[in-house]
């Protein structure tokens, strides 16, 4: 619900193929968080992740990710809205959907020019286990699941998901062992 300025041209297809594709070379990317809010609007009007990956041309993995981005807390999204904080620190905070410990961490770190997105992701991993842990291993995702622990999908890498409940999992694990 807004005027956009237009400009119509007329002429020969080559000149009108010039003009677009100077308009194409000139032209800027959307941001990051630009996307989310694209991919955000088009899914709220009914549309699915495959839909909306087709339109924009992207695979549905970089709109899951962009959609993880979108929940970011508030300090932390216009950090990266105002390219105070790089696309992969944020990325580094998307690894929680607790926007809580976000906001923690990011008053910790902020915008820190030494931080790094790993020591983000350690932060905000703190105790947590990693899927690929002894302990996650012997009990099992289902019976994890199934007795309330949490599971944080990593979608920025393979096997990087993090059981966020690790006393659940070391209870489940210690009767096992029994």
């Amino acid at each position: 619900d807004m005027n956009v300025a237009c400009k119509v041209l007329e002429g020969d297809n080559a000149s009108l193929s010039e003009t677009s594709l100077a308009e194409n070379f000139q032209r800027e990317n959307m941001t990051p968080t630009d996307e989310c809010r694209a991919f955000q609007h088009f899914l709220s009007e009914d549309s699915d992740i495959d839909a909306v990956a087709r339109r924009f041309g992207v695979t549905r993995r970089f709109v899951e990710g962009r959609l993880r981005l979108a929940g970011l807390a508030e300090p932390v999204f216009e950090a990266l809205a105002e390219g105070r904080i790089t696309l992969d620190m944020a990325k580094a905070y998307a690894t929680t959907s607790d926007q809580a410990k976000q906001a923690r961490v990011f008053e910790q770190y902020g915008t820190y020019s030494y931080t790094t997105p790993d020591q983000v992701r350690r932060a905000i991993a703190g105790d947590a286990l990693k899927a690929t842990d002894p302990i996650a291993q012997l009990v099992g995702e289902d019976a994890y699941v199934a007795a309330g622990g949490t599971i944080e999908r990593e979608l920025f890498t393979e096997n990087g998901n993090r059981w966020s409940d690790p006393e659940i999992a070391q209870g489940l694990a210690a009767a096992i062992m029994e």
